[in-house]
C-alpha cells in the first residue's frame, strides 16, 4: 500500500511539474500592456457582409500574433466601432477609440464618404490609421497625410487599370454605370482621362449614375441599350452589379454587348448560375488566382473557421494588420512615428505576393487582376479565367502630380 501511494504521490508531482513548466513558456498578458487595434467598421447596412468578412479576417491575424508571443511580447485586442455608413459617426467614433479607448492603432471603414470622414482626425491626434477597403483617390491624394497608409489600389489606379484593359481589346464606344457618389466619379473621371491620353478613337458615348442600392435597373439599362455601346464599365457594388446583370439579360443587354466590373469572390457567390459566362472582370484579389504559401494557409484557417473562401476585402484587412506587425517588429517599438519610420518603403510578403508600400503617399504598389468570367469546375460558382495582373507601379499617380494637388 505504501508503495502504492509512493507512486501515486510521484505521479502527482511530476504532473505538477509539467504544468507549472507550461505555464510559465506561455505567453503571460496580466502584467503587460494590452495593444489595442480600433476598427472603425461599417456594419450596419450594405456594409455588414463586407465587414463580417475583414472581421474574420483580422481574428486569424490577432490570433497568430498573439500565439506567436504577441506584438513586443503584448496581446493585441480588437476594438470595433459601427460608423453605420455615417460620415459624422465615422469621425466621432475614431476620435472616441483615440481618446477614450486608447488605441495604438487603427483600421478604416469601407465607405469611402466615412474614411474621408475618419482620416482627418487621425492627421489631428497623429494616430496610425490602415485603410484596405476604401479606396477612393482623394484619401491618398489630396487628402493624404503622414499617418494613413492603404493596401488597396485606389479608384485612380482603378479607373487606369480598366482604360488599360479595354484598349488593348480595341472598343471604341463605351458606356459606364456608376453609382452618384465620390467613388463613382472619381473612378470614371480617371478612366475618362487614361482613356483619351491611351486611345483617343475611343469614346464614351453613355454616362448614367444611380442610387446605391438601386432595384429597378430598368430605365439606366434602356438608356445603355439606345446609345449602342460595345461595352459597358460597370462602377457598381457587388450586389447592385449581380442585379445589373439579371436584369441586364432579361431585357436583352447581353450578350451582345460586353461587360466589364469588380467581380469578386461576393459576385460570383451571390449570382451563382445566374451569372453569365465571357464576361470581363477584375478583382483586387482572387483567391484561386493566389497560389503563395501565405494564401493557401490563410485559406485553410478561414476554410475551417467559417466554410467560406476569402473575400477581397478580407484579404486586404489581413495584409494590412500583418504588415503593421512587420513593421512594429522592425522598429522594436510601438510608438507611432517610429512605426511610420519602419513603413516607409517596407517590403512584405502578404497574401497578395511581395509588396511594398511607397514612401511618399503610404500606398502599397497592390494591383489589379483582369479576366473572364467562367463556370469553374473547382467551385460551385463562377470565376475569371486566362487572368492577366497589372502592376500597382504602373498605374498610381506621379509624385509630382499629388503634390501639386496637396499644395
Amino acid at each position: 500500500m505504501f508503495l502504492y501511494r509512493s507512486k501515486i504521490l510521484k505521479e502527482i508531482l511530476f504532473c505538477l511539474f509539467v504544468v507549472s513548466f507550461s505555464l510559465q513558456a506561455t505567453p503571460s498578458w496580466a502584467d503587460k500592456k494590452i495593444v489595442k487595434l480600433g476598427f472603425v467598421a461599417d456594419i450596419t447596412g450594405s456594409g455588414f457582409l463586407i465587414t463580417l468578412s475583414q472581421r474574420k479576417a483580422l481574428e486569424i491575424g490577432i490570433e497568430e500574433i498573439n500565439s506567436s508571443g504577441g506584438l513586443l511580447g503584448r496581446k493585441v485586442e480588437l476594438i470595433i466601432r459601427d460608423s453605420q455608413l455615417k460620415p459624422e459617426l465615422g469621425a466621432a467614433l475614431t476620435r472616441n477609440l483615440i481618446l477614450r479607448d486608447r488605441v495604438d492603432f487603427l483600421i478604416g471603414p469601407t465607405s469611402p464618404s466615412v474614411a474621408l470622414a475618419v482620416s482627418p482626425v487621425c492627421r489631428e491626434y497623429k494616430k496610425l490609421i490602415f485603410f484596405h477597403a476604401a479606396n477612393d483617390e482623394r484619401i491618398t491624394a489630396e487628402q493624404g497625410h503622414r499617418y494613413l497608409f492603404q493596401v488597396i489600389p485606389n479608384t485612380y489606379m482603378e479607373g487606369r487599370a480598366v482604360a488599360d484593359f479595354l484598349s488593348g481589346k480595341a472598343f471604341k464606344k463605351i458606356a459606364v454605370i456608376g453609382p452618384d457618389i465620390e467613388y463613382g466619379q472619381s473612378a470614371a473621371n480617371a478612366f475618362k482621362k487614361r482613356l483619351s491620353e491611351i486611345n483617343p478613337t475611343a469614346q464614351v458615348v453613355k454616362e448614367v449614375w444611380t442610387k446605391s442600392g438601386e432595384q429597378d435597373n430598368g430605365l439606366p439599362i434602356a438608356a445603355i441599350i439606345s446609345a449602342r455601346p460595345e461595352v459597358v464599365y460597370a462602377l457598381l457594388g457587388s450586389g447592385d452589379l449581380a442585379g445589373f446583370i439579371r436584369q441586364g439579360r432579361a431585357l436583352g443587354l447581353f450578350p451582345g454587348t460586353r461587360l466589364v466590373g469588380l467581380f469578386d469572390y461576393d459576385l460570383f457567390k451571390g449570382l451563382g448560375k445566374d451569372m453569365i459566362p465571357n464576361l470581363y472582370g477584375f478583382d483586387r484579389a482572387p483567391f484561386y488566382d493566389l497560389n503563395n504559401p501565405q494564401m493557401k494557409t490563410f485559406l485553410k484557417k478561414l476554410r475551417t473557421r467559417t466554410g467560406e473562401y476569402p473575400s477581397s476585402w478580407a484579404v486586404t484587412a489581413y495584409d494590412g494588420l500583418m504588415v503593421l506587425k512587420k513593421a512594429v517588429e522592425k522598429a522594436k517599438a510601438l510608438e507611432t512615428e517610429k512605426v511610420i519610420q519602419a513603413l516607409e518603403g517596407i517590403q512584405w510578403d502578404s497574401l497578395r505576393g511581395p509588396l511594398f508600400i511607397r514612401p511618399f503617399d503610404h500606398l502599397a504598389n497592390c494591383g489589379i487582376y483582369f479576366g473572364i468570367s467562367y463556370k469553374n469546375p473547382k467551385y460551385s460558382f463562377y470565376t475569371l479565367k486566362d487572368i492577366t495582373y497589372i502592376p500597382g507601379q504602373n498605374l498610381w499617380q506621379p509624385v509630382g502630380e499629388i503634390k501639386a494637388m496637396r499644395k
